[in-house]
């Protein structure tokens, strides 16, 4: 502790104790850590441990991806572009369309699998969702205007709330990727709803998640979002879970995910590589 001097505008003088840290910042910081079992609260959890998990598990062999099995009451619908795609088999049909669209950020040169926002306006989100349904899309700032304006007047949505994943580093900083202002550290999921009733069961999840950024696996154009994002819908929307009596995955909707994300309950639209269409 040092004492420290200070004194009142009437004179009278006191004598503080104030604690002082002496620790060398530039020297090495030690952790203990527990000894086994190591507490669960210790652990950062990263992919399920049963080969029966929702996200099916992929194994990487000379760069391709090789699928295990499909997770039971899926499906998984490849095309060559999903701007162009025949949207009108899921005719009002959709309690939620999640996405995270490859998009080019304001002034970016162009890039092969990547597009302009605008582009968005072809998909007719409208006309999938049930009354009621939800639309959730992930989007970097600069993009954030431009995102709603389309959800609002393009599709007839109205925003009710967001999500925010911040990125991590490996070495638990965060990251601070180039933008104008300040640094893009994390991506905001919007949330949009149509008009209309349907059942939900609201929850109590935070807003905002802090996980580590994936390595892009071969035919990523985004980086991978964190799962804790099909938890929220999932839990939002317990009514568009397929069971024995409806098997079949017509309630959920997820597009431009990466290749291996196809998942129990839900219909993804997969668009092929770059690699695989120039074959």
């Amino acid at each position: 502790y040092m004492q420290v001097r200070i004194q009142d505008r009437h004179g009278h003088t006191f004598f503080v104790s104030r604690k002082v840290n002496a620790v060398d910042p530039s020297m090495p910081t030690y952790v203990r850590i527990p000894p086994p079992p190591i507490p669960r609260s210790w652990v950062k959890h990263i992919r399920p441990l049963d080969a029966e998990a929702e996200s099916t598990p992929r194994s990487i062999i000379s760069g391709m991806l090789i699928p295990k099995s499909e997770p039971q009451w899926s499906r998984r619908i490849e095309t060559p572009s999903t701007l162009e795609f025949d949207f009108t088999v899921f005719d009002r049909t959709l309690q939620c369309i999640y996405m995270d669209p490859p998009l080019l950020l304001p002034n970016e040169d162009a890039k092969p699998g990547y597009f302009d926002i605008a582009k968005l306006c072809a998909i007719p989100v409208h006309k999938m969702l049930v009354p009621g349904a939800f639309l959730f899309t992930w989007c970097e700032k600069e993009l954030l205007p431009d995102m709603c304006e389309i959800a609002e007047q393009e599709w007839g949505l109205k925003y009710v709330e967001n999500f925010c994943w911040v990125r991590h580093l490996t070495n638990n900083h965060i990251a601070r990727l180039p933008s104008d202002y300040f640094c893009r550290s994390k991506v905001t999921l919007l949330i949009f709803r149509r008009e209309g009733d349907l059942e939900m069961r609201h929850q109590r999840s935070p807003d905002s998640v802090f996980d580590f950024v994936k390595p892009r696996l071969p035919g990523d154009l985004n980086d991978r979002k964190p799962d804790f994002a099909y938890t929220v819908i999932e839990t939002l929307l317990p009514r568009a879970l397929c069971t024995p009596d409806l098997p079949n995955p017509d309630r959920l909707l997820q597009l431009w995910m990466p290749a291996d994300s196809h998942r129990k309950h839900w219909t993804t639209v997969v668009q092929k590589s770059l690699e695989t269409l120039a074959m």
